[in-house]
């Protein structure tokens, strides 16, 4: 037997028809009619309830709105914390001219979203009350975020980011000042922490901030510090050299938009933009940034030919240009009339630039002309720079002598070195095989410098060598170094470094792990080999031990026919001062020891590189008094 569809179809079909038409449906509607009306009557008043709701929190968030009128341009003046370590940009030659600003300058000529008072940056108690009202009756991310801020500025910190984190969430988009203030938060940690592993997170919410059409121009400049500070730290050699690589090119472009975002608000952040544009070959952005800086600074003058500080930016332009004489002139002229400590170290700057134009190599021989940098101490004796360029003279002469090393203690003793002034100490002496004087200036600079991977390395090796019994300190620097330096470029001297601690500790399985990242880095250093072949004596692997003897014979006999043109000391240190094809320039910190200070050749050795020089040769030579400072630089000094 087959059924048939189309058989209960039907069926079902007539079975409803006949239900339907059975019914008594006006008796029925009758009966619901009252129903029906409850049911309608209270849906209206839902949606009238629901209407004025909407209607009240709409005005609430207009009466918000306006209670903090400007708030938004000015919420994260308040904060003395910075997101970067001191230095700033350290590895580029810094030749800012603008002087510190006393206290007192700062306080009396702060410009208007500069500096505002704790007070102004707050949400008021009445807009915090708005905006609980709003969220009450009609939910909302952006009155949410004024929630979320006010709990933040009044301590309820961890509560506000809970807040903040709902609606700007750490993996993905959400509103975009919610981003911007999560940021502004995080930035205080990492200031405090200096912990590289927030750095994603920064930036993940300082991009999904970019999108918000009012971002206040501290956080656009701290979000270009961090994708400087990127570029920096993927392959810091080519940073210095100028040559970047394509990851590091995109890098340094977004943190030059955020820039150039920022002086729109700020005008004369051109100055800063010219020199990021410049640094990274962006022709057109640098036109730009130049002509409206240059406007800026013309228009202040004009106004107030006194001032120093547009003086002072104006000539920073001229020397990043080029017109190093029209720099010069500007200032000298002014000078003249009111000399200052403002002026006085633009121009002690000018000189010292002018000294790094002077360095020159002629078929091996390096000349420079240090006369310059007399000159540049005597505007301004002050200046850090200044010394921090006699001590790399003394580095380029080898082993410095007494009176240099007494000259940056002096400098030290009176307050005015930078952390680079503790990282050439620290490198004279381990010149001078001196390990105890060296390592409380290689502990300044660590602690400075937490993250300068070059400074744990040495720290390590000279507590290795003096205190076995901090090895377990040394070791922590040690590991240190070897994690940082593999976010960047991986070195093999950290390798060694630690596989001589390990060691010591007769942890010998680890430091043959240690001793062969060495080897693998860099396969011609034959005292990584030696190391690596003693720990497998000491494990009693006396084959792998030979083996590894017959590679050190074979690369000493392939020394031995080839005379050894590694770089020299003083060719290590030239690279240091050699004159960059175009100024570079800082935001006006001083240079510090951000990792441009070289370790000796074989880093877990410094004894390992010696050389020789007259301790005279260390001190640049006095000019004669009656000298013409202008003339200066056609005299070269031959090293």
């Amino acid at each position: 037997m087959q059924l048939d569809p189309t058989r209960w179809l039907v069926s079902l079909a007539g079975f409803t028809y006949d239900w339907i038409i059975t019914r008594e449906w006006m008796r029925i509607m009758l009966c619901m009619f009252p129903a029906a009306l409850m049911i309608s009557g209270i849906a209206f008043a839902w949606w009238g309830r629901s209407q004025d709701s909407r209607a009240l929190a709409s005005w609430y968030m207009q009466l918000g709105e306006e209670e903090i009128e400007g708030w938004e341009d000015a919420w994260a003046g308040g904060t003395s914390e910075k997101v970067v370590s001191d230095d700033g940009e350290a590895d580029e030659p810094a030749f800012s001219l603008a002087a510190p600003e006393s206290d007192a300058e700062s306080e009396t000529n702060a410009e208007p979203g500069e500096s505002a008072s704790e007070d102004d940056n707050k949400i008021s108690p009445y807009a915090d009350m708005l905006f609980r009202r709003v969220q009450e009756l009609s939910p909302s991310d952006r009155s949410q975020f004024f929630i979320a801020v006010s709990l933040a500025q009044k301590g309820a910190v961890k509560e506000g980011r809970a807040m903040l984190e709902e609606i700007a969430p750490h993996d993905g988009s959400g509103y975009k000042p919610a981003h911007a203030f999560l940021f502004w938060i995080l930035v205080g940690d990492y200031a405090r922490t200096k912990d590289m592993q927030m750095f994603p997170l920064l930036l993940h919410h300082i991009e999904q901030a970019q999108g918000a059409t009012r971002l206040p121009v501290q956080i656009l400049q701290l979000g270009s510090e961090l994708f400087w500070e990127l570029a920096r730290s993927r392959d810091l050699d080519n940073f210095r050299a100028g040559e970047l690589s394509p990851r590091q090119l995109n890098d340094a472009q977004k943190s030059l938009n955020l820039l150039r975002r920022a002086a729109e608000v700020e005008p004369k952040l051109n100055l800063e933009v010219s020199k990021r544009a410049r640094f990274i070959g962006n022709q057109i952005a640098l036109d730009e940034a130049n002509e409206k800086a240059v406007k800026v600074f013309q228009e202040r003058l004009q106004e107030d030919p006194s001032d120093d500080v547009s003086r002072l930016g104006l000539a920073e332009l001229m020397l990043g240009n080029g017109d190093v004489q029209g720099a010069e002139a500007l200032l000298q002229k002014q000078y003249e009339k009111d000399p200052n400590d403002k002026l006085a170290r633009g121009l002690s700057e000018i000189y010292r630039f002018r000294f790094h134009q002077s360095i020159q190599t002629d078929n091996g021989v390096y000349a420079r002309n240090a006369q310059l940098l007399d000159i540049a101490l005597r505007y301004d004796p002050s200046n850090p720079m200044v010394v921090q360029d006699i001590a790399k003279l003394a580095r380029m002469q080898g082993p410095a002598s007494k009176e240099m090393i007494d000259k940056l203690n002096l400098f030290l003793a009176e307050g005015q070195a930078t952390t680079l002034t503790h990282a050439w100490l620290a490198e004279a002496y381990l010149l001078r095989e001196d390990f105890k004087e060296a390592l409380p200036h290689l502990e300044q600079v660590v602690t400075r410098e937490p993250n300068g991977a070059k400074y744990l390395n040495n720290l390590a090796y000279v507590l290795m060598e003096l205190h076995p019994e901090r090895i377990e300190e040394a070791l922590a620097y040690s590991q240190r170094a070897v994690l940082i330096s593999k976010t960047s470029q991986p070195n093999a001297d950290y390798y060694d470094t630690l596989g001589s601690i390990y060691s010591k500790l007769e942890r010998s399985t680890e430091a043959i792990a240690a001793f062969e990242n060495a080897v693998e880095l860099d396969k011609t250093r034959i005292d990584f080999r030696e190391r690596l072949a003693a720990e497998y004596r000491r494990q009693g692997n006396e084959d792998t031990a030979a083996k590894i003897d017959q590679v050190i014979e074979s690369l000493r006999k392939r020394a031995a026919e080839k005379p050894d043109d590694s770089n020299s000391l003083e060719s290590t240190a030239t690279s240091t001062l050699d004159s960059p094809s175009y100024p570079k320039f800082n935001s006006g910190q001083a240079e510090t020891a951000s990792p441009n200070v070289s370790e000796p050749a074989n880093s877990d050795d410094p004894k390992s590189k010696k050389t020789t020089s007259s301790p005279n040769e260390a001190i640049p030579p006095e000019p004669a008094s009656n000298q013409d400072p202008n003339q200066a630089g056609d005299q070269g000094v031959a090293a």
